[in-house]
């Protein structure tokens, strides 16, 4: 089961270089699931049934990793998947909503990761 996450407003602004971090992942269970050797890839879209992604990010390029360290304690469970996302990703990009996913991309485990909605706002 995928662990659905809103990013909310606040948290990403158009033309920003920000180190993504999505935490509390768990598995089918509801228990902390250990990433640490998943390789994932990141999708941005507008609209979640399209087949066009506005920004993609992947494990294979370096733009996701694995930081902190697996407890399957809740409490005490630091792993987190960090998403490299710089300005450029988002300079075409207009304020709004849109829908993420991180997608697990291990040949014969490939499944939904975490998911959710994110939106981008505009500073002054």
């Amino acid at each position: 089961m995928a662990t659905k996450q809103d990013i909310p407003a606040g948290v990403l602004f158009i033309g920003e270089d920000k180190k993504l971090r999505l935490r509390n992942i768990t598995g089918d269970d509801g228990l902390p699931l250990n990433v640490a050797t998943f390789e994932f890839v990141f999708t941005l879209k507008d609209d979640p049934s399209s087949n066009d992604s506005l920004i993609t990010k992947s494990s294979d390029a370096n733009e996701i990793r694995v930081v902190g360290t697996f407890n399957s304690v809740p409490a005490s469970n630091t792993q987190e998947i960090e998403v490299d996302l710089v300005g450029e990703d988002t300079f075409d990009l207009y304020k709004g909503k849109f829908h993420y996913s991180v997608r697990r991309s291990d040949i014969g485990a490939r499944t939904v990761i975490t998911y959710g909605t994110a939106i981008l706002d505009q500073a002054a």
